[in-house]
């Protein structure tokens, strides 16, 4: 009887011990976004929460939250984990619009990618002031 327990003891063991490898060789964790805020000085916001923030036509992020900071739209902006690594300090975001000649459709951030490989990333929580 007690071999029987302890066999059925030593399988739960074995069975957590296994999801608890799967989670952690599945990436769930260790992915962190990389979260920072654009500050545009316009006369009105110049996107909305939820727009898209594209990378050579893929969706790198989002934008998150909108406030006001001083005189400046501050744009909270996520961009995914596994682009990050691309968001240098001299990349540059531009807002436009998807649609043709870009007067209307939905609007997103471009974001230019750095030419230089010296350049160091942005940080969680820095704030870039972008001029338009």
């Amino acid at each position: 009887m007690q071999d029987k327990k302890s066999y059925i003891n030593r399988i739960k063991c074995e069975r957590i011990i296994i999801m608890w490898l799967i989670i952690l060789l599945s990436g769930c964790f260790g992915k962190k976004d990389l979260t920072f805020h654009l500050l545009f000085k316009t006369s009105t916001p110049p996107v909305e929460i939820n727009t898209s923030v594209i990378m050579k036509g893929l969706k790198i992020g989002y934008v998150k939250e909108i406030t006001m900071k001083d005189m400046y739209f501050d744009v909270e902006v996520v961009i995914y984990s596994k682009f990050k690594n691309q968001m240098k300090k001299d990349c540059q975001f531009i807002t436009k619009r998807s649609g043709p000649l870009g007067l209307w459709g939905e609007k997103y951030i471009e974001v230019i990618p750095s030419k230089s490989q010296n350049t160091p990333l942005i940080k969680n929580g820095e704030e870039i002031y972008i001029e338009e």
